[in-house]
Protein backbone atom coordinates (compact mmCIF):
# COMPACT_ATOMS: atom_id res chain seq x y z
CA UNK A 1 0.00 0.00 0.00
CA UNK A 2 2.78 2.40 0.94
CA UNK A 3 4.48 1.59 -2.35
CA UNK A 4 1.32 2.47 -4.31
CA UNK A 5 0.90 5.73 -2.42
CA UNK A 6 4.54 6.57 -3.08
CA UNK A 7 4.09 5.94 -6.80
CA UNK A 8 0.91 8.05 -6.82
CA UNK A 9 2.65 10.99 -5.20
CA UNK A 10 5.59 10.63 -7.59
CA UNK A 11 3.23 10.78 -10.57
CA UNK A 12 1.40 13.75 -9.07
CA UNK A 13 4.70 15.57 -8.53
CA UNK A 14 5.84 14.95 -12.11
CA UNK A 15 2.52 15.98 -13.65
CA UNK A 16 2.24 19.06 -11.45
CA UNK A 17 5.78 20.04 -12.44
CA UNK A 18 4.90 19.68 -16.11
CA UNK A 19 1.72 21.65 -15.56
CA UNK A 20 3.73 24.39 -13.89
CA UNK A 21 6.10 24.48 -16.85
CA UNK A 22 3.06 24.89 -19.07
CA UNK A 23 1.86 27.90 -17.05
CA UNK A 24 -0.97 26.13 -15.20
CA UNK A 25 -1.66 27.11 -11.57
CA UNK A 26 -2.35 24.00 -9.45
CA UNK A 27 -2.92 23.53 -5.72
CA UNK A 28 -0.53 20.74 -4.72
CA UNK A 29 -1.49 20.75 -1.02
CA UNK A 30 -4.49 18.43 -1.53
CA UNK A 31 -3.78 15.29 -3.63
CA UNK A 32 -7.44 14.61 -4.42
CA UNK A 33 -8.06 18.20 -5.45
CA UNK A 34 -4.85 18.04 -7.45
CA UNK A 35 -6.17 15.07 -9.44
CA UNK A 36 -9.30 17.02 -10.37
CA UNK A 37 -7.25 20.06 -11.37
CA UNK A 38 -4.88 17.93 -13.45
CA UNK A 39 -7.80 16.43 -15.36
CA UNK A 40 -9.13 19.94 -16.03
CA UNK A 41 -5.70 21.21 -17.03
CA UNK A 42 -5.01 18.37 -19.46
CA UNK A 43 -8.35 18.99 -21.14
CA UNK A 44 -7.46 22.67 -21.35
CA UNK A 45 -4.22 22.12 -23.26
CA UNK A 46 -4.65 23.39 -26.85
CA UNK A 47 -4.65 20.54 -29.34
CA UNK A 48 -2.32 20.77 -32.32
CA UNK A 49 -4.91 18.76 -34.25
CA UNK A 50 -6.94 21.97 -34.59
CA UNK A 51 -4.05 23.90 -36.10
CA UNK A 52 -4.09 24.68 -39.80
CA UNK A 53 -0.64 23.44 -40.75
CA UNK A 54 -0.85 23.89 -44.52
CA UNK A 55 -2.41 26.49 -46.81
CA UNK A 56 -2.29 26.10 -50.59
CA UNK A 57 -3.23 28.58 -53.32
CA UNK A 58 -3.69 28.32 -57.06
CA UNK A 59 -5.47 29.09 -60.28
CA UNK A 60 -9.02 30.48 -60.47
CA UNK A 61 -8.64 32.31 -57.13
CA UNK A 62 -8.46 28.94 -55.37
CA UNK A 63 -7.33 28.06 -51.86
CA UNK A 64 -7.07 24.89 -49.80
CA UNK A 65 -6.44 24.41 -46.07
CA UNK A 66 -5.36 21.32 -44.16
CA UNK A 67 -4.61 20.42 -40.55
CA UNK A 68 -2.65 17.29 -41.42
CA UNK A 69 -1.58 17.62 -45.08
CA UNK A 70 -3.87 14.74 -45.99
CA UNK A 71 -7.43 16.07 -45.82
CA UNK A 72 -8.13 19.38 -47.56
CA UNK A 73 -10.87 22.02 -47.57
CA UNK A 74 -11.32 23.85 -50.89
CA UNK A 75 -12.64 27.33 -51.66
CA UNK A 76 -12.61 29.74 -54.59
CA UNK A 77 -14.16 32.67 -52.75
CA UNK A 78 -11.66 33.59 -50.02
CA UNK A 79 -9.76 36.27 -51.94
CA UNK A 80 -11.87 39.39 -52.41
CA UNK A 81 -11.30 41.23 -55.69
CA UNK A 82 -9.95 38.11 -57.37
CA UNK A 83 -12.02 37.18 -60.44
CA UNK A 84 -10.59 34.44 -62.63
CA UNK A 85 -7.09 35.32 -61.43
CA UNK A 86 -4.26 33.14 -60.15
CA UNK A 87 -3.01 33.23 -56.58
CA UNK A 88 0.59 32.28 -57.31
CA UNK A 89 2.42 32.08 -54.01
CA UNK A 90 1.93 32.07 -50.24
CA UNK A 91 4.17 32.56 -47.20
CA UNK A 92 3.76 32.31 -43.43
CA UNK A 93 5.59 34.50 -40.93
CA UNK A 94 5.05 36.18 -37.56
CA UNK A 95 1.64 34.53 -37.17
CA UNK A 96 0.36 35.75 -40.53
CA UNK A 97 -0.37 34.07 -43.86
CA UNK A 98 0.17 36.24 -46.95
CA UNK A 99 -0.83 35.23 -50.48
CA UNK A 100 -0.01 37.07 -53.71
CA UNK A 101 -1.01 36.81 -57.34
CA UNK A 102 -3.07 38.32 -60.14
CA UNK A 103 -6.59 39.70 -59.71
CA UNK A 104 -7.83 38.49 -63.08
CA UNK A 105 -6.73 36.78 -66.28
CA UNK A 106 -5.15 40.03 -67.50
CA UNK A 107 -3.07 40.58 -64.38
CA UNK A 108 -3.50 43.13 -61.62
CA UNK A 109 -1.67 43.20 -58.30
CA UNK A 110 -3.24 40.97 -55.66
CA UNK A 111 -2.19 40.68 -52.00
CA UNK A 112 -4.23 39.07 -49.22
CA UNK A 113 -3.41 38.38 -45.56
CA UNK A 114 -4.96 36.23 -42.83
CA UNK A 115 -4.33 35.28 -39.22
CA UNK A 116 -6.41 32.10 -39.26
CA UNK A 117 -6.19 30.97 -42.93
CA UNK A 118 -9.97 31.30 -43.16
CA UNK A 119 -10.79 35.01 -43.24
CA UNK A 120 -8.65 36.88 -45.75
CA UNK A 121 -8.26 40.64 -46.13
CA UNK A 122 -7.22 42.23 -49.41
CA UNK A 123 -4.38 44.75 -49.20
CA UNK A 124 -3.62 47.67 -51.47
CA UNK A 125 -0.51 47.26 -53.60
CA UNK A 126 1.82 50.23 -53.66
CA UNK A 127 2.30 51.55 -57.23
CA UNK A 128 5.67 52.08 -58.84
CA UNK A 129 6.23 55.82 -58.28
CA UNK A 130 8.18 56.13 -61.55
CA UNK A 131 6.77 53.69 -64.12
CA UNK A 132 9.00 53.81 -67.22
CA UNK A 133 7.61 55.27 -70.46
CA UNK A 134 4.02 55.41 -69.28
CA UNK A 135 3.79 51.70 -68.44
CA UNK A 136 1.52 50.39 -65.71
CA UNK A 137 2.46 51.31 -62.16
CA UNK A 138 1.01 48.03 -60.87
CA UNK A 139 1.72 44.43 -61.87
CA UNK A 140 0.85 40.92 -60.72
CA UNK A 141 3.03 39.19 -58.14
CA UNK A 142 4.49 35.70 -58.60
CA UNK A 143 6.41 34.91 -55.42
CA UNK A 144 6.55 35.93 -51.77
CA UNK A 145 8.95 35.18 -48.92
CA UNK A 146 9.09 36.06 -45.22
CA UNK A 147 12.64 37.09 -44.40
CA UNK A 148 13.20 37.69 -40.72
CA UNK A 149 11.08 40.81 -40.24
CA UNK A 150 9.46 41.54 -43.60
CA UNK A 151 7.34 39.96 -46.29
CA UNK A 152 8.79 40.69 -49.73
CA UNK A 153 7.05 39.83 -53.00
CA UNK A 154 8.34 39.94 -56.57
CA UNK A 155 6.88 39.99 -60.06
CA UNK A 156 7.68 40.97 -63.64
CA UNK A 157 10.37 43.21 -65.07
CA UNK A 158 9.04 46.76 -65.18
CA UNK A 159 10.08 47.48 -68.78
CA UNK A 160 12.29 46.38 -71.67
CA UNK A 161 15.40 48.29 -70.65
CA UNK A 162 18.02 47.97 -67.93
CA UNK A 163 17.93 49.81 -64.64
CA UNK A 164 14.15 49.82 -64.14
CA UNK A 165 14.02 46.85 -61.77
CA UNK A 166 11.54 44.08 -61.17
CA UNK A 167 8.18 44.98 -59.63
CA UNK A 168 8.27 44.34 -55.89
CA UNK A 169 6.36 44.95 -52.65
CA UNK A 170 7.46 44.95 -49.01
CA UNK A 171 5.54 44.85 -45.72
CA UNK A 172 6.32 44.23 -42.05
CA UNK A 173 2.80 43.06 -41.17
CA UNK A 174 1.25 41.76 -44.41
CA UNK A 175 -1.38 44.51 -44.40
CA UNK A 176 0.38 47.75 -45.34
CA UNK A 177 2.69 47.63 -48.34
CA UNK A 178 5.36 49.79 -49.94
CA UNK A 179 6.82 49.59 -53.42
CA UNK A 180 10.24 47.94 -53.66
CA UNK A 181 12.19 47.87 -56.91
CA UNK A 182 14.17 44.62 -57.12
CA UNK A 183 17.39 45.09 -59.06
CA UNK A 184 17.31 43.79 -62.64
CA UNK A 185 21.08 43.44 -63.11
CA UNK A 186 21.94 43.05 -66.76
CA UNK A 187 18.49 42.22 -68.09
CA UNK A 188 16.75 44.41 -70.62
CA UNK A 189 14.03 41.92 -71.60
CA UNK A 190 10.54 43.15 -70.77
CA UNK A 191 9.11 39.64 -70.46
CA UNK A 192 11.55 38.51 -67.74
CA UNK A 193 9.98 37.92 -64.34
CA UNK A 194 10.67 36.61 -60.84
CA UNK A 195 8.86 33.46 -59.68
CA UNK A 196 11.02 31.98 -56.89
CA UNK A 197 12.28 33.35 -53.57
CA UNK A 198 13.94 32.07 -50.40
CA UNK A 199 15.35 33.37 -47.11
CA UNK A 200 18.79 32.32 -45.86
CA UNK A 201 18.72 32.64 -42.06
CA UNK A 202 22.44 31.81 -41.78
CA UNK A 203 23.69 34.68 -43.95
CA UNK A 204 20.65 36.96 -43.44
CA UNK A 205 20.00 37.16 -47.17
CA UNK A 206 16.90 36.92 -49.35
CA UNK A 207 17.13 35.59 -52.91
CA UNK A 208 14.86 36.02 -55.93
CA UNK A 209 15.13 34.18 -59.24
CA UNK A 210 12.96 33.35 -62.24
CA UNK A 211 13.17 34.01 -65.97
CA UNK A 212 16.37 35.93 -66.71
CA UNK A 213 17.13 35.74 -70.43
CA UNK A 214 20.22 37.93 -70.83
CA UNK A 215 22.51 36.56 -68.13
CA UNK A 216 21.39 34.06 -65.46
CA UNK A 217 21.37 36.10 -62.26
CA UNK A 218 19.88 36.00 -58.76
CA UNK A 219 18.69 39.08 -56.89
CA UNK A 220 20.31 39.17 -53.44
CA UNK A 221 19.04 41.35 -50.59
CA UNK A 222 20.81 41.57 -47.24
CA UNK A 223 18.51 42.00 -44.25
CA UNK A 224 17.59 44.10 -42.45
CA UNK A 225 19.41 46.78 -44.46
CA UNK A 226 17.86 45.60 -47.78
CA UNK A 227 21.04 46.35 -49.73
CA UNK A 228 20.67 44.74 -53.16
CA UNK A 229 22.93 43.19 -55.76
CA UNK A 230 22.50 41.02 -58.85
CA UNK A 231 24.64 37.87 -58.70
CA UNK A 232 25.66 36.00 -61.86
CA UNK A 233 25.06 32.27 -61.35
CA UNK A 234 25.85 30.82 -64.81
CA UNK A 235 22.93 28.41 -65.04
CA UNK A 236 22.57 26.65 -68.43
CA UNK A 237 18.95 27.77 -68.80
CA UNK A 238 17.27 31.14 -68.33
CA UNK A 239 14.61 29.67 -65.99
CA UNK A 240 15.63 28.55 -62.50
CA UNK A 241 14.43 28.57 -58.90
CA UNK A 242 16.33 29.18 -55.68
CA UNK A 243 16.22 27.52 -52.25
CA UNK A 244 18.27 28.47 -49.19
CA UNK A 245 19.15 25.41 -47.11
CA UNK A 246 19.31 25.25 -43.31
CA UNK A 247 23.09 24.84 -43.53
CA UNK A 248 23.41 28.20 -45.29
CA UNK A 249 24.12 26.62 -48.68
CA UNK A 250 22.04 27.65 -51.68
CA UNK A 251 20.37 25.32 -54.18
CA UNK A 252 19.63 26.51 -57.71
CA UNK A 253 17.35 24.27 -59.77
CA UNK A 254 16.15 24.42 -63.35
CA UNK A 255 16.94 22.64 -66.60
CA UNK A 256 19.39 22.38 -69.48
CA UNK A 257 17.39 24.32 -72.08
CA UNK A 258 14.58 26.80 -71.46
CA UNK A 259 12.66 26.12 -74.68
CA UNK A 260 13.30 22.36 -74.87
CA UNK A 261 14.39 20.95 -71.50
CA UNK A 262 15.59 17.34 -71.40
CA UNK A 263 17.03 17.09 -67.88
CA UNK A 264 16.71 18.85 -64.54
CA UNK A 265 19.86 20.76 -63.56
CA UNK A 266 21.00 21.81 -60.07
CA UNK A 267 23.82 23.68 -58.34
CA UNK A 268 24.62 23.71 -54.62
CA UNK A 269 27.13 25.98 -52.89
CA UNK A 270 27.84 28.89 -50.60
CA UNK A 271 28.14 31.84 -50.61
CA UNK A 272 25.88 32.62 -53.53
CA UNK A 273 28.62 34.62 -55.22
CA UNK A 274 30.52 31.35 -55.84
CA UNK A 275 27.69 29.64 -57.74
CA UNK A 276 28.73 31.23 -61.02
CA UNK A 277 31.84 29.03 -60.99
CA UNK A 278 30.21 26.00 -59.35
CA UNK A 279 29.69 22.99 -61.62
CA UNK A 280 26.10 22.04 -62.32
CA UNK A 281 24.78 18.49 -61.86
CA UNK A 282 22.13 16.47 -63.66
CA UNK A 283 19.20 14.95 -61.78
CA UNK A 284 16.83 12.11 -62.58
CA UNK A 285 14.11 14.59 -63.52
CA UNK A 286 13.82 14.46 -67.30
CA UNK A 287 12.39 17.96 -67.59
CA UNK A 288 12.42 21.33 -65.89
CA UNK A 289 12.53 21.14 -62.08
CA UNK A 290 9.51 23.13 -60.93
CA UNK A 291 10.03 23.16 -57.18
CA UNK A 292 12.37 22.00 -54.39
CA UNK A 293 12.20 21.69 -50.62
CA UNK A 294 14.52 20.58 -47.81
CA UNK A 295 13.22 17.95 -45.40
CA UNK A 296 14.70 16.19 -42.39
CA UNK A 297 17.40 14.27 -44.25
CA UNK A 298 17.01 15.04 -47.94
CA UNK A 299 16.19 17.59 -50.60
CA UNK A 300 13.24 16.64 -52.81
CA UNK A 301 12.78 18.12 -56.30
CA UNK A 302 9.67 17.74 -58.45
CA UNK A 303 8.94 18.25 -62.14
CA UNK A 304 6.29 17.63 -64.77
CA UNK A 305 4.50 14.36 -65.46
CA UNK A 306 5.21 12.83 -62.05
CA UNK A 307 9.01 13.23 -62.32
CA UNK A 308 11.03 13.65 -59.13
CA UNK A 309 14.43 13.11 -57.57
CA UNK A 310 16.09 13.49 -54.17
CA UNK A 311 19.44 14.42 -52.62
CA UNK A 312 20.72 12.79 -49.41
CA UNK A 313 21.99 15.48 -47.06
CA UNK A 314 24.32 13.06 -45.26
CA UNK A 315 25.77 11.35 -48.34
CA UNK A 316 25.57 14.62 -50.32
CA UNK A 317 24.67 12.82 -53.54
CA UNK A 318 21.66 12.70 -55.82
CA UNK A 319 19.80 9.45 -56.33
CA UNK A 320 21.89 7.44 -58.79
CA UNK A 321 20.43 6.69 -62.21
CA UNK A 322 17.11 7.78 -63.60
CA UNK A 323 14.75 8.51 -60.73
CA UNK A 324 11.48 6.59 -60.85
CA UNK A 325 8.19 8.45 -61.17
CA UNK A 326 6.22 9.22 -58.05
CA UNK A 327 4.20 6.13 -57.13
CA UNK A 328 0.50 6.24 -58.04
CA UNK A 329 0.94 9.41 -60.08
CA UNK A 330 -0.45 9.95 -63.58
CA UNK A 331 -0.47 13.08 -65.77
CA UNK A 332 0.36 15.48 -62.95
CA UNK A 333 2.78 18.40 -63.15
CA UNK A 334 4.04 19.11 -59.64
CA UNK A 335 4.10 22.89 -59.10
CA UNK A 336 4.35 23.36 -55.33
CA UNK A 337 6.00 21.63 -52.40
CA UNK A 338 6.38 22.15 -48.65
CA UNK A 339 7.79 20.31 -45.63
CA UNK A 340 6.47 20.53 -42.08
CA UNK A 341 9.05 19.50 -39.49
CA UNK A 342 6.51 19.07 -36.68
CA UNK A 343 4.51 16.53 -38.68
CA UNK A 344 7.63 15.28 -40.52
CA UNK A 345 5.61 15.47 -43.72
CA UNK A 346 6.24 16.50 -47.33
CA UNK A 347 3.20 17.90 -49.14
CA UNK A 348 3.07 18.57 -52.89
CA UNK A 349 0.49 20.27 -55.12
CA UNK A 350 -0.12 19.57 -58.80
CA UNK A 351 -1.37 21.13 -62.00
CA UNK A 352 -3.21 18.68 -64.23
CA UNK A 353 -2.96 17.79 -67.89
CA UNK A 354 -6.07 16.41 -69.51
CA UNK A 355 -9.36 16.11 -67.68
CA UNK A 356 -8.27 14.48 -64.43
CA UNK A 357 -8.86 16.32 -61.13
CA UNK A 358 -5.94 18.11 -59.57
CA UNK A 359 -4.28 16.48 -56.57
CA UNK A 360 -2.12 16.78 -53.50
CA UNK A 361 0.52 14.25 -52.55
CA UNK A 362 2.02 13.59 -49.14
CA UNK A 363 4.94 11.53 -47.85
CA UNK A 364 6.83 11.01 -44.61
CA UNK A 365 10.09 10.08 -46.37
CA UNK A 366 9.99 11.94 -49.69
CA UNK A 367 11.04 8.79 -51.53
CA UNK A 368 9.40 8.12 -54.93
CA UNK A 369 7.86 4.88 -53.64
CA UNK A 370 6.32 6.48 -50.55
CA UNK A 371 3.67 8.98 -51.66
CA UNK A 372 -0.08 9.01 -51.20
CA UNK A 373 -2.13 11.03 -53.68
CA UNK A 374 -5.34 12.82 -52.70
CA UNK A 375 -7.44 13.94 -55.67
CA UNK A 376 -9.46 17.13 -55.32
CA UNK A 377 -12.66 16.32 -57.20
CA UNK A 378 -14.60 19.06 -55.40
CA UNK A 379 -12.52 21.63 -57.32
CA UNK A 380 -13.74 20.27 -60.66
CA UNK A 381 -12.19 18.28 -63.48
CA UNK A 382 -9.80 19.48 -64.68
CA UNK A 383 -9.27 21.33 -61.47
CA UNK A 384 -7.26 24.51 -60.86
CA UNK A 385 -3.51 24.12 -60.55
CA UNK A 386 -2.08 24.23 -57.03
CA UNK A 387 0.66 26.83 -57.45
CA UNK A 388 1.90 27.44 -53.91
CA UNK A 389 1.92 25.77 -50.49
CA UNK A 390 3.04 27.27 -47.17
CA UNK A 391 3.26 25.64 -43.77
CA UNK A 392 3.57 26.59 -40.11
Amino acid sequence: MKKNISILFSVLWIVSSCASADKFSLDTSNPLALLVQIAWSVNSVPSSSNTIHFVAVGEKCSSWTSKDGKTWTYSNSKFSGCTDGSVNSIAFGNGTWVAVGALNANGGCGIWSSKDADTWTAASCAPNPSPPNGTSALHNLNTIVYGGTNFIAGGPHNYSTTGVGFFGQISSDGSTWQYLSLTDGSTYIGTDYLYSSSYNSVSSEIYFSGIHNVNPEVVKLTVPALAQSSVSVNMPSSSYGVLALKSGKILLYGDDNYTNPTVGIVKIGTPITTLGSTASANTGVGSHINIAVEGKDKIVVLGNQCKMDYYGLTAQVWHSGAAPDMVGCSRLDWMSLSYNSTLDLYVAGAKVTGTVPTAFGYSTTGLPSDWTLVTQTVAGSPGPGILGIATQ
